[in-house]
């Protein structure tokens, strides 16, 4: 009796949280944009209709978003490759160099691709040492947002695909081997379809990474390529265009449940087997082809380099004054550390990393937690209400 009571209480609560700080404050939302004085009004919809910039922010991040998704998969699924299942000299360097994506995000990384390929950048001073007629903002817009957040983006890759390959029992290699099938069979025809399930989430968390998007296109996107969330940011400020952000962001909201319930019935509707009952450790394969096994170095190391050259000029310009940052000129001269010296003993400069330290550390915690009871929830019963956690969960 006390643990229906118990599992009644619990549902009672999650309903209430759910409604109160999910579903309320979006129906609230809803009613601030379409209803004025108590009336139906469109007047939103016929501002974001004849706004070109807003339109065009809007097409530019599903544009990203599709583009991510390809590039961050062929990237991410790559670099596992050589990490986890082929044989590749240096692995354990090659894979430091590809983790640093875990220790710098947002606006760092697009900073630092901004100090090495930038208008005041040494490569694009060389570039046009070379070739003069190279414009000094030549790493700009879509291409540069795409080339940035597709190396920036493939954390999940490293951290889930990783784990995935790795419980992949090796006895369905070694049979496959063991029948004759090539490499190219044994990688898809056997290990990538036993991944898909970690390639559609993956594929969902990409798409929804690029839909949503902020620094990249803020930083580097300049004025011909940017996308919803930068532009909600701005039409926010103007209590004129307020109602516009609101209907972008209810835009961008709406797009992805529609996506994350298409993926979900997708995913339900595919049957993966991919262990036996007694596994055996994946041993990392040798590519046999010379040429091959040559361009996958190149190919790796090259990567390797892209990834770690914008934390290097992070570091190199936390060291550097003011005006060297700026200009994105080095030299002796210009080398201080001054920088962390005013960070650890100055309380207004290390506040924001407290900050941020503890509400980071609350809100793991209390995501985990939460997550973990509707996880519970969905998977013990497979009813209206497991429905309504699990959707309700997600608009966020």
């Amino acid at each position: 009796m006390k643990i229906k009571n118990g599992k009644g209480v619990l549902n009672i609560f999650l309903i209430w949280f759910i409604v109160a700080f999910i579903i309320y404050p979006n129906l609230n939302l809803l009613k601030t944009t379409f209803f004025i004085n108590g009336e139906l009004s469109l007047n939103s919809i016929n501002k974001l209709l004849s706004s070109k910039i807003a339109l065009k922010s809007l097409m530019n991040s599903f544009i990203l978003a599709v583009s991510l998704s390809l590039t961050v998969n062929i990237i991410g699924i790559f670099i596992v490759l050589v990490t986890e299942f082929y044989e590749v000299k240096g692995g354990k360097i090659l894979k430091l160099g590809y983790f640093t994506t875990l220790i710098y995000s947002g606006i760092i990384v697009a900073s630092g691709y901004k100090f090495i390929y930038g208008e005041n950048s040494f490569i694009t001073h060389g570039l046009q040492s070379l070739f003069p007629n190279i414009a000094s903002n030549w790493f700009e817009g879509y291409g540069a947002v795409l080339f940035t957040m597709t190396f920036a983006c493939t954390t999940n890759h490293l951290i889930f695909l990783t784990n995935s390959i790795r419980n992949v029992d090796y006895q369905i290699i070694e049979a496959a081997k063991n029948m004759g099938a090539s490499e190219k069979t044994v990688l898809f025809k056997i290990l990538l379809p036993t991944l898909k399930p970690v390639l559609y989430a993956l594929t969902i968390l990409t798409f929804l990474t690029g839909l949503s998007a902020v620094s990249a296109p803020l930083i580097l996107g300049g004025k011909g390529f940017q996308t919803i969330n930068p532009m909600i940011i701005m039409f926010s400020k103007t209590q004129y265009s307020r109602d516009i952000a609101t209907l972008l962001s209810l835009i961008l909201g709406g797009a992805t449940i529609l996506l994350v319930i298409f993926m979900n019935k997708i995913e339900r509707g595919k049957n993966f087997i991919s262990v036996s009952k007694s596994k055996t450790k994946l041993k990392k394969q040798r590519i046999e082809n010379k040429s091959m096994n040559r361009l996958v170095h190149i190919i790796s190391y090259l990567l390797f380099l892209i990834y770690i050259f914008p934390i290097f000029m992070v570091i190199l310009f936390s060291f550097s004054e003011g005006h060297a940052v700026v200009s994105g000129k080095i030299s002796l001269e210009t080398f201080t550390v001054d920088n962390y010296a005013k960070l650890f003993t100055q309380m207004r400069s290390f506040k924001p990393y407290l900050v941020s330290l503890i509400y980071s550390g609350l809100a793991a915690v209390g995501v985990v937690v939460y997550s973990l009871i509707i996880a519970r929830l969905i998977h013990k019963k497979n009813n209206k209400l497991a429905k309504f956690y699990e959707y309700s969960s997600l608009i966020p």
